[in-house]
């Protein structure tokens, strides 16, 4: 007997492109019938007029930032609204917190609204032991690996992120220092590289010259703003070639957006990339208060800069 079925509703096949009416079965927690019969279930829901879907995966999320704000879900509520149900957060090097407050959060408030997969971000390690815009020592270099490696073997992280663009300082060398004692395939590596692509698609090989010789699996973050100021054909064309050499280590994520958002004080807002980004002031769009909707002067941007 199953646990669930929904019946009367429609589904993706993606065998055939099509979608399709029918009635989906639920049981331990995992789709165990798909056609048009009516089997025993304990529980039968009626969904007419409705698309039947698993929960979406987000694989780039920023997770609630709980010693800031607070310990309340905003993010994750939102998630769970848009259909997601497990997000990959501390990405783009960016840890809000460290991730054994983040579990002591979770504890009391008796769960998540969704399923959090969890990543060590590499600059927030360095942000907290006092390193910004600089190279790391041998030592610093040490105390990072230790830190990381206490948190994926005894807190769950699932791997290690980089923020390479928002901290140009942290050099090829250092990341691969970095990846020197992780060697578990079932671990993840992302990065957001450490520019746009503009000129060459450069970040997008050194990117790929961290994985050489290594088992863990490798997420280029939101291609979309990172390769499509004029490389994305190039770029596509050599993250394909890596994808068909070895298909279950390589990967990108990409929104749907026209327009990307980050930090303010970030070297993507620098001015000396205005001419690379084809912008300029009136271009950027603040979203916090008190600026909250308001398009910058040069004045703005210095003040909030």
């Amino acid at each position: 007997m199953l646990d669930l079925l929904l019946v009367n509703g429609r589904y993706p096949d993606f065998d055939s492109g099509l979608i399709k009416d029918g009635n989906i079965g639920v049981s331990e927690g995992k789709i165990a019938y798909i056609g048009s019969d009516t089997p025993d279930a304990k529980e039968v829901i009626d969904v007419c007029g409705h698309i039947i879907s698993p929960g979406f995966i987000d694989i780039h999320m920023h997770e609630e930032n709980f010693e800031a704000e607070g310990e309340k879900y905003v993010i994750a509520q939102m998630m769970l609204e848009m259909g997601v149900t497990t997000a990959l957060g501390g990405n783009c090097g960016n840890s809000r917190q460290s991730l054994r407050y983040f579990k002591e959060v979770l504890e009391r408030l008796g769960g998540a609204p969704i399923n959090y997969a969890m990543l060590s971000g590499y600059n927030s390690n360095r942000k907290w032991l006092g390193i910004e815009k600089r190279e790391a020592s041998k030592e610093e270099r040490d105390k990072i690996n230790a830190i990381i490696k206490q948190e994926i073997e005894e807190e769950g992280s699932f791997g290690i992120s980089f923020g390479i663009e928002y901290d140009v300082s942290i050099t090829t060398e250092e990341m691969i220092y970095a990846l020197k004692d992780i060697n578990d395939p079932n671990l993840l590596v992302t990065a957001h590289i450490r520019g746009g692509c503009v000129k060459d698609i450069e970040p997008i090989e050194e990117f790929f010259a961290l994985a050489e010789g290594k088992p863990m699996k490798y997420q280029i973050s939101h291609l979309g703003s990172m390769a499509a100021m004029g490389n994305m054909d190039e770029a596509l064309r050599k993250i394909n070639e890596m994808i068909d050499a070895e298909p279950d280590k390589y990967n990108y994520d990409i929104y749907p957006y026209n327009a990307f958002s980050t930090r303010i004080g970030t070297a993507s807002f620098d001015e000396e990339f205005f001419d690379e980004w084809g912008m300029d002031y009136g271009d950027i769009m603040l979203t916090d208060d008190p600026y909250r909707n308001m398009y910058c002067d040069k004045e703005l941007y210095d003040k909030v800069r």
